[in-house]
């Protein structure tokens, strides 16, 4: 199964076909308890940062979410890194003066577009799936550490957590199509 899900997520298009990704399978409950703590640790160390008990109460209500994949069977770490387009070569090459805003990465919309494949996959293997990038806000160097990421330009960009559901749950509300779209 964890080939097929990676299978699927292999195929997915990627800007200039650069294929920015790789992944851990990381099914060691030892691993996995320790980049959980990892993550914690680094939230605990926000809450005499923050001086509104307001603010605080929503931390420590938010922090589960930050945590769904420590009781996982397997967490997939999506690891991505900074490519060259060829596009991004003749810019740089010729200044061409056709900058993205800083705000628009070929790279990491090519890397949603792989774990969207992963979770369309998991879901048809009748698993769920949670996809998560705020552990990686925390805590990223301490996890790449953990997950021996050392190739220079590669970082960890998201994990993925796989599992049985024990329920099925209902889907967050999401804005209506009328909102979205403009003609």
């Amino acid at each position: 199964d964890v080939r097929s899900i990676i299978e699927a997520a292999r195929l997915a298009p990627s800007a200039g076909n650069s294929q920015p990704w790789r992944f851990i399978a990381i099914r060691n409950k030892k691993i996995i308890q320790n980049m959980a703590e990892t993550v914690e640790k680094k939230i605990m160390d926000l809450y005499p940062l923050i001086n509104n008990e307001k603010d605080v109460k929503r931390l420590d209500n938010y922090k589960f979410y930050y945590l769904l994949f420590k009781d996982a069977p397997l967490v997939l770490a999506v690891i991505g890194e900074k490519s060259k387009t060829l596009f991004t070569k003749l810019n740089e090459k010729y200044n061409l003066n056709a900058n993205y805003k800083g705000n628009i990465d070929p790279d990491i919309l090519s890397i949603g577009a792989c774990v969207e494949n992963m979770l369309l996959a998991i879901s048809s293997l009748e698993y769920g799936a949670t996809w998560m990038t705020g552990p990686i806000r925390f805590a990223q160097e301490e996890l790449e550490k953990l997950l021996e990421i050392k190739r220079q330009k590669e970082h960890l960009v998201s994990l993925v957590a796989i599992g049985k559901p024990a329920s099925l749950k209902n889907m967050p509300p999401k804005k209506s199509i009328d909102e979205l779209i403009s003609y």
